[in-house]
């Protein structure tokens, strides 16, 4: 029985050796893949090849950098180009507004020049065509209406009134309409009231 025990313990020691032994083996072995790891490493940091990659690979991050930079002074004008771009088209549509304004106004403005140039011509027509009837109706019809608008509108009298007195000035003649006195000559004439004859 003894020697049984004493085997046992034999065979545990041996087993315990061995499992060491492995276990030793296998430690040595990750300690030499280890070394030869770390050699691989330090043969390809000092291999010229990677220093030229890693050159390149710096010299290709700093031009990336300075490329973002570009780029971002790129956007910079590109966003402020954008502002001035988007001020002219508002510039340019408040211009094309006003140019629809004035156009409208020189329509409003010449309306009545052209009625009128309409009814001179048609006024000589009926002349030639010697219609004294047809004439007297107009004659009679836009007295009508001139009295119509001059009667229930303030501003139609004052309107005429400026247009009539500018007229007057530049022919040199008096509020009235007559040729003025020699002693009016090259001064502003008073101008009667016309609103309210």
């Amino acid at each position: 029985m003894r020697q049984r025990y004493h085997l046992n313990d034999r065979q545990k020691l041996v087993i315990e050796i061995e499992q060491f032994q492995n276990q030793h083996m296998e430690r040595s072995s990750n300690y030499d893949s280890l070394k030869k790891s770390i050699k691989d490493q330090i043969k390809l940091l000092c291999d010229e090849d990677y220093l030229g990659n890693r050159r390149k690979c710096m010299e290709c991050g700093i031009r990336i950098r300075n490329g973002v930079k570009e780029l971002e002074a790129i956007n910079v004008e590109l966003n402020s180009l954008r502002a001035k771009l988007s001020e002219n088209f508002k510039k340019k549509y408040g211009a094309y507004q006003r140019i629809l304004n004035l156009k409208q106004l020189y329509l409003e403005e010449t309306i009545n020049y052209y009625q009128h140039c309409s009814y001179i011509n048609k006024v000589y027509q009926l002349a030639e065509e010697k219609d004294v009837a047809a004439l007297g109706e107009m004659a009679s019809s836009e007295v009508e209406k001139f009295m119509l608008e001059w009667n229930n509108n303030k501003a139609f009298r004052e309107d005429y009134a400026k247009n009539v007195l500018q007229s007057l000035e530049r022919r040199k003649l008096s509020g009235d309409g007559r040729i003025r006195p020699d002693k009016y000559k090259g001064d502003s004439p008073l101008h009667p009231n016309i609103l309210h004859t």
